[in-house]
């Protein structure tokens, strides 16, 4: 019921208030709107407020406001102090909520990250929508925290010891990882292009266990170097030719060296 403030008839809340959402209970036998008009008038006064009226169509809500004069902030505190425990042991409220203004603000994502504006593939400002539209994401806090990253390579040397029990293990992982919601695989598509190399000879890309993904510039279109195939579900951003903007790369610090 937060933010029903100003829903009641004359006499609705100003700014700087102290009001209250009430639902009062009708005597019992009783189920008219004129007796629990009544009973509202009656807790309102008990509470030193003002019956505002009823919020909407809610039978039996009404909105008890602070009159006029209690401004200073030691009155306020003491107003509210006794109105709760009047609301609280009343017998004809069921139930009651102090009213607050809320005041809602555009969310916005604000970045330490120093090359966050040359990460066009993120949020494309020169091109706006030619971008994978991930700050509406990131506003509604969903970042990835909690999801495991795993980079497969598949030029593994697969005889190795600590490899052989997990390798080409996609339909187990399918199946059973993630405790039982199973693991999402995906796979991109290649960068044979030019070579003429097609991704439908990939034995991950063209597995009925991952997701294949291509490649497309900032301009929507194929890079020369990304390969083609069936198997491709969807395509995200990467780089083009020289004329336009690369994926930015971080490279770590080379290693202090010793003498």
């Amino acid at each position: 019921m937060m933010g029903l403030v100003g829903a009641g008839g004359p006499g609705a809340q100003g700014p700087g208030e102290l009001s209250w959402a009430v639902h009062v209970d009708s005597p019992e036998g009783e189920r008219e709107e004129q007796s629990l008009e009544q009973r509202a008038d009656a807790l309102a006064q008990a509470a030193g407020l003002v019956n505002a009226g009823r919020i909407g169509e809610l039978q039996g809500h009404y909105l008890l406001v602070q009159p006029a004069g209690h401004r200073q902030a030691p009155q306020v505190e003491a107003v509210r102090q006794q109105v709760e425990a009047v609301l609280a042991r009343h017998e004809a409220v069921r139930w009651h909520s102090e009213q607050r203004l809320l005041k809602r603000t555009k969310r916005s994502v604000h970045f330490n990250d120093p090359k966050y504006p040359q990460q066009w593939h993120l949020n494309n400002r020169r091109n706006p929508g030619r971008d994978i539209n991930v700050t509406g994401v990131w506003e509604r806090n969903v970042t990835g925290r909690g999801v495991t990253v795993v980079v497969v390579d598949d030029g593994v040397e697969h005889t190795i010891q600590d490899i052989a029990p997990n390798y080409a293990a996609l339909q187990h992982g399918v199946i059973a990882g993630r405790q039982g919601f199973g693991s999402i695989f995906v796979v991109a598509s290649g960068n044979g292009g030019q070579h003429h190399d097609n991704c439908n000879y990939d034995g991950y890309a063209n597995s009925i266990y991952t997701v294949t993904i291509g490649a497309v510039d900032e301009e929507g279109r194929m890079p020369f170097y990304a390969e083609e195939c069936a198997s491709m579900l969807a395509v995200t951003f990467s780089g083009g030719d020289k004329m336009l903007r690369s994926i930015l790369r971080i490279s770590p610090p080379p290693l202090p060296r010793s003498i």
